[in-house]
C-alpha cells in the first residue's frame, strides 16, 4: 500500500504471500482470504496483485477497527481518489479537532502523520506535504483501484471477534504480544489476546475447513487447546535504528500457523 503505516509489513509483505500462495496450492479446496487486523493492507494488497492473473481465490474479506483505515479502503471501493493537493496548517488543525471520518482524511492523515500513525504531530510531515508527493500518491492509488473496485473485494469495521469464516485462509496481525504499548488500537490487554485464541479456536472447527496464520514479534505463550507452528522468522533492525552502524537493536519477526492440539 503506497501509504506509511506505523508496524505495517511493508518489507515482509513479499515472503509472507509467498507462503500463503503455496498453502493454496497445496489446499485446492481452500477458497477465499479472510485478513481480520487489514491495516494498511500490505500483505492483502500483494496477494490481490499476485492472484490477479490466476484469480485463484473467489473472495477477499478485510476488516479492522480503526475506522480511519477502513473509510479510506471503502472510498476506493466506491472508486474515490485522493485530491493530491498539500495541506494548510490550518486544514490539518481542523482536521485533528474533527471527529468526522473521510477517505481524504485518512489520505492526509496516514501521509503525513509521524512515522505512518494517523494525524500525529502539530504539523503535517513537511517532506510529504508536497504537491509531487501528493500526486505520486494519487497515481499508485489509480493502479491499484481495479483490485477494490470487484464485488469479490470486501473492507468493513469490525472486531475480530465478531468475524467468522469457512474454507478461508486467515492471515491476523494483532498488536504484538507483550508490547501492546505501540497499539493505538485501544488497549490491547491480555484480556483481549485470550479472547482472540478463544476465537481462533471457533474458526478452526473442523468443519470450517480454515487455515490461520498469525505474525508476531515473539513466540507466544502455549494457547490453550491451540499448537504453534513457525513458518517463517526473519531478524530485522527496528525503526528509527537502522542508521545507527554498528549499534542496531535488532528485532524478530514470526509467522505462525495455529492449530488445534
Amino acid at each position: 500500500m503506497p501509504l506509511p503505516y506505523h508496524a505495517g509489513k511493508s518489507r515482509l509483505a513479499k515472503p509472507i504471500t509467498k507462503i500463503l500462495l503455496d498453502l493454496y496450492e497445496e489446499n485446492p479446496n481452500m477458497k477465499n482470504y479472510a485478513e481480520p487486523f487489514c491495516g494498511m493492507l500490505r500483505v492483502g494488497l500483494e496477494l490481490m496483485k499476485q492472484d490477479s492473473e490466476k484469480d485463484r481465490i473467489e473472495k477477499f474479506e478485510f476488516s479492522d477497527i480503526n475506522k480511519n483505515v477502513v473509510a479510506l479502503f471503502k472510498g476506493f471501493k466506491r472508486g474515490w481518489l485522493p485530491n493530491p493537493k498539500p495541506i494548510t496548517q490550518e486544514q490539518w488543525d481542523n482536521y485533528k479537532n474533527s471527529k468526522r471520518v473521510s477517505a481524504q482524511k485518512s489520505f492526509y492523515g496516514f501521509a503525513l502523520g509521524f512515522s505512518g500513525q494517523f494525524m500525529t504531530g502539530s504539523k503535517p510531515n513537511q517532506k510529504h506535504n508536497t504537491e509531487k508527493y501528493m500526486k505520486t500518491r494519487r497515481e499508485l492509488f489509480k493502479k491499484i483501484l481495479p483490485l477494490f473496485n470487484r464485488p469479490k473485494t470486501s473492507i468493513d469495521l469490525k472486531n475480530v471477534n465478531e468475524l467468522d469464516f469457512k474454507n478461508t485462509i486467515i492471515y491476523c496481525d494483532p498488536p504484538y504480544f507483550n508490547s501492546a504499548w505501540r497499539s493505538r488500537a485501544g488497549g490491547w490487554n491480555k484480556s483481549k489476546e485470550n479472547e482472540f485464541w478463544e476465537t481462533v479456536y471457533g474458526w478452526l472447527e473442523p468443519d470450517k475447513n480454515n487455515i490461520v496464520l498469525v505474525s508476531n514479534g515473539e513466540i507466544p505463550e502455549q494457547p490453550n487447546k491451540l499448537s504453534v507452528e513457525t513458518l517463517f522468522k526473519k531478524s530485522m533492525v527496528s525503526p528509527g535504528n537502522w542508521r545507527v552502524i554498528g549499534k542496531e537493536k535488532k528485532r524478530n519477526e514470526y509467522l505462525f500457523k495455529i492449530t488445534r492440539t
